[in-house]
């Protein structure tokens, strides 16, 4: 009975092949249609691992051009100016740090949000984070994601994450992706790519580029924090926010994979110049020095009252900044300062 009964199950999955194939040609050739790919235009060749494994020796500069493009592309097709590459590498340590350890999140395995990755790496600008993720299957194959089982087409898998995040963003994300690409504020872009011959991962950190640093600063000593600046023409500095989150920790692959999206901390304080001015449910931190005219900007102030009230943890400061041709206002840097939380785990080359 048993050879018998498994005599039949394979002629009806024979069976069900033969009625379904047609439609399953068809939606291959309508997913290559739908998805143009722009490989053939730029020639950008990829480095091949299919190890399965996480290497360090891929360069991924290719994948990277080639990704620019696309956002671009998409950019342009909505009346928005490119995005250059940001010089921190934010998204690429990301993007490795998720193929080594196998997971998906906006966090990392050491507990760190992306803002706090980058100013660890030395960005000192606003940043939003996209991440995508593909696994080359039966279904990845069928949306013409790859070539063969379990061989990933990195220029299609790319090509298939970025037109996914712009044109069918709404149901899982709420267009956030497609926001994030679409910002117009936006003016540069961090991006990581990594892969071996399953997965495929896409990190793009975009980046807003308004602020010229002088005298070494944002920096942090003794509680204090200074910032001198000068805001590129037609912006400047609205206020200043003080954002508290408790110390990071490591997390597990469970927990990685069981996150969605991130947020900035709880707003604690302000800063002012002057102490007739006050935030409303916030603590108010007047500053030691304040100056704010135009496209130039310099204080110094101490946190030490938030720090005393909340303790060890992170302390991001947030720049509000207004864009004065479309009166629009948008956070223009961040600057996330660690008390008492151990960020050792994380270097650039500790992936």
């Amino acid at each position: 009975m048993g050879a018998v009964a498994d005599l039949i199950l394979i002629i009806a999955i024979v069976i069900i092949v033969l009625v379904f194939w047609p439609k399953i040609s068809a939606l291959v050739q309508l997913g290559a249609s739908l998805i143009s790919n722009p490989q053939s235009k730029y020639n950008f060749t990829f480095p091949t691992n299919t190890t399965g494994r996480a290497v360090q020796n891929v360069s991924y500069g290719p994948a990277i051009n080639y990704t620019l493009v696309l956002i671009n592309r998409d950019r342009e097709a909505n009346g928005l100016p490119n995005v250059t590459l940001s010089p921190v590498l934010s998204a690429q340590q990301h993007a490795d740090n998720m193929l080594k350890y196998n997971y998906f999140s906006h966090w990392d395995v050491y507990g760190m949000k992306p803002y706090m990755r980058y100013t660890l790496l030395g960005g000192r600008e606003s940043m939003q984070e996209n991440v995508a993720y593909t696994k080359s299957g039966l279904s990845a194959c069928l949306g013409t994601l790859c070539t063969s089982y379990g061989n990933v087409n990195v220029s299609k898998a790319l090509t298939g994450l970025e037109h996914s995040m712009v044109y069918n963003d709404s149901a899982c994300c709420n267009n956030g992706h497609r926001n994030n690409i679409l910002d117009p504020e936006h003016n540069q872009v961090s991006i990581g790519v990594a892969y071996n011959g399953t997965n495929v991962y896409l990190v793009e950190d975009f980046v807003d580029n308004y602020i010229t640093w002088l005298n070494n600063t944002p920096s942090f000593s003794g509680n204090a924090v200074y910032l001198k600046g000068v805001a590129s023409q037609n912006y400047s500095l609205s206020s200043i926010e003080v954002d508290y989150e408790p110390p990071v920790s490591s997390m597990t692959q469970r927990q990685l994979d069981n996150t969605s999206g991130y947020g900035s901390g709880e707003p604690v304080a302000g800063v002012v110049g002057s102490s007739f001015d006050y935030y409303p449910g916030l603590v108010t931190l007047v500053a030691n020095s304040y100056y704010n005219s135009g496209n130039d900007f310099t204080t110094k102030f101490s946190i030490a009252e938030i720090v005393g009230a909340y303790g060890a943890g992170e302390y991001t400061i947030t720049l509000w900044m207004n864009n004065t041709e479309t009166r629009s206002s948008f956070v223009g840097a961040t600057y996330t300062i660690f008390i008492n939380s151990s960020d050792a785990e994380f270097t650039p080359n500790n992936v």
